[in-house]
């Protein structure tokens, strides 16, 4: 059946032999556009067989091959994403130095793997505090194989643990000596093989005749070292949108398209025409992204015209902003709008908590996507464990939880002796008062201070709790945000109750259990879990300085321009309702209630916010 296609897709569909980029907006069909490019090139004389298409997941390479047997009715050998096309000639070429019947772990292996190594190395270390460097040791001496002198071989942490580089080396040769192979180093692999020999470099790329590589933002160095190996007869397209590169925090390069460019000596081939928005909201998409440098210059334009609408308000604080956006959502249900065409996004995970408050107390159904109700992460169930001890109540999991965050060294055996006591901290003091003795000492001091949240923050810091949760996210900025926000929030809520008794009792015990999904229901996340998603209507919250751009990105212009791409990214999710809100006091984590500006990306889009509530 033939696929209709407007002028710019026809254009990606018709290209033949040579180097392409496709710089495609977002909602403009794109998927559509390969597709076609595929089934033309077959039709022009192509081997489908000797076409290879890699996208970001393996859903999108599963539906670009179902398009492709739609059209042609023949089934694509070579639709895959990175991760399974290096499995694929790992067990093809034993030349890249994997034995045969080689086994995959996954993350969850790996992670045990390397926590029984820290064990043997250092029985006493604290596996949560060290993994996450362990594994930026492990990346670092991969990348050295890979490209030798380029680069220190000891990362920070590295040098100030040498168990870290010790288990790091230890974890790689167990991986060898075992035959196993994880994600990243399935990539790894294939990279220093195609790097290293010209014939392995030969026999793998005579394999296709045409490479496309989808949603090239997100690809990393390794993977783009990969498509320059397997590349040399020069037909490859790449297709992607900068404006929308928004996970460099987890490897992801989007200045590859420039690279790409600049490698291939590629034409650039825009896609503009956009399916899902109206072209009010495309306007002010475009006048936000139109800022950032070293982007391929585009303008989105809308295939439906005008008729949207883009609304953005004042609001006094972030309590009644949720309750602005609350109402307003109401008041779209009761216009007949679809729940599922409604999304509420946010720049981080803790912003949910008001939110889900005002639209609990709307009896409005919802869901979280990629996520949990907030009290259902981990760090907010911490917190309430922490104030169940404060509070000493007789909770057997709140003092489990508690004695491991941070970890006391209290097994399982060790915990059913304490279960014997009549209550835990008898239980404590009985079977191992030298262990806890600094856990109870701690408790001691907070209960000094009170029943309030502060008592609780003062004994959060005390126990070190908030210091591992640093140390944990040293190497990641981005979740140590979303984790010690999460902490934040949580206090924040005690703060407004008055009590943790009264916050125990009243609200933690009576959270309502909305959104598990069963009923239609409007959906809340975090931008980044947004992307590729669309709705009629969305409303974006705190759009401020500070929150957007985050205040841990204000210190670089690299860190604000892709600050600037995730509110491009918001904002292109919408339709025909774009609702953006602007509280004078920010509700900050740590902070209290924080006076701050409308965030500076209104104002280089020439806007202002109005209408205060």
């Amino acid at each position: 059946m033939p696929v209709a296609l407007n002028e710019e897709q026809q254009v990606v569909a018709g290209l033949d032999k040579g180097a392409y980029l496709v710089d495609a907006g977002a909602g403009v069909g794109k998927t559509t556009a390969i597709t076609q490019r595929t089934v033309c090139l077959v039709e022009r004389g192509a081997d489908l067989d000797r076409i290879l298409n890699v996208t970001f997941t393996v859903k999108a390479a599963q539906e670009m091959a179902k398009r492709v047997f739609g059209s042609l009715g023949r089934r694509m050998i070579w639709a895959t994403n990175f991760h399974r096309l290096c499995t694929r000639l790992l067990r093809m070429f034993p030349e890249f130095g994997v034995a045969e019947g080689f086994t995959i772990v996954d993350d969850k292996e790996s992670e045990d793997l390397i926590k029984g190594l820290l064990r043997s190395a250092a029985g006493d270390a604290d596996p949560k505090k060290l993994l996450p460097m362990i594994g930026e040791q492990i990346k670092r001496n991969r990348e050295c194989e890979l490209w030798p002198g380029t680069q220190d071989p000891m990362t920070i942490f590295g040098k100030k643990d040498p168990v870290i580089a010790f288990v790091a080396a230890a974890y790689d040769e167990h991986l060898r000596n075992e035959t196993m192979v994880d994600f990243d180093l399935m990539l790894f692999k294939v990279a220093i093989g195609l790097h290293r020999s010209p014939q392995l470099r030969r026999r793998v790329a005579a394999l296709w005749d045409y490479v496309q590589v989808d949603e090239f933002q997100d690809t990393d160095t390794i993977q783009f070292e990969i498509l320059k190996h397997i590349t040399p007869h020069g037909n490859v397209l790449g297709c992607g949108d900068i404006d929308q590169g928004i996970y460099r925090w987890r490897g992801a390069e989007p200045k590859n398209m420039h690279y790409f460019i600049k490698h291939f000596k590629a034409r650039v081939v825009p896609l503009q025409i956009n399916y899902r928005s109206n072209s009010e909201i495309l306007d002010l998409a475009n006048r936000v992204i139109r800022n950032n440098p070293d982007r391929l210059q585009k303008v989105l334009q809308s295939s439906k015209g005008p008729g949207g609408r883009v609304v953005i308000r004042n609001c006094q604080d972030s309590r009644a902003e949720a309750e602005l956006i609350a109402a307003e959502v109401k008041s779209l249900l009761r216009a007949g709008t679809d729940p599922g065409q409604i999304a509420v996004l946010y720049r981080v995970g803790a912003s949910s908590r008001l939110v889900e408050q005002a639209i609990n107390s709307h009896k409005i159904p919802h869901r979280i996507l990629g996520g949990l109700r907030f009290w259902a992460r981990k760090e907010a169930k911490d917190v309430v464990a922490w104030a169940k001890v404060l509070l000493r109540r007789t909770d057997w999991d709140a003092y489990r939880r508690a004695t491991q965050t941070p970890r006391l060294g209290i097994g399982d055996a060790g915990w059913k002796l304490v279960l014997e006591s009549e209550h835990p901290e008898a239980g404590l003091v009985a079977h191992h008062s030298r262990r806890a003795s600094g856990f109870l000492r701690n408790l001691g001091l907070g209960r000094a201070k009170g029943k309030g949240a502060e008592a609780l923050e003062y004994l959060l810091e005390l126990s070190g709790y908030k210091q591992q949760l640093m140390e944990e996210c040293a190497y990641d900025s981005e979740e140590m945000a979303q984790r010690l926000g999460n902490v934040q929030e949580a206090l924040s809520a005690i703060r407004e109750i008055g009590s943790i008794e009264t916050f125990l009792d009243e609200v933690v015990l009576g959270l309502p259990d909305n959104g598990d999904g069963r009923e239609k229901s409007i959906t809340l996340a975090t931008i980044h879990a947004a992307k590729g998603l669309e709705w009629a209507h969305v409303f974006i919250v705190a759009v401020v300085d500070e929150m957007l751009p985050h205040v841990l990105s204000l210190r670089s212009d690299d860190q604000i321009a892709e600050e600037r791409r995730l509110f491009y990214v918001a904002i292109t999710r919408a339709g025909k309702g774009l609702h953006l809100t602007c509280p004078t006091l920010l509700d900050v984590p740590g902070a209290g209630a924080k006076v701050v500006l409308p965030s500076r990306f209104l104002a280089e889009a020439g806007l202002s916010p109005r209408g205060r509530r």
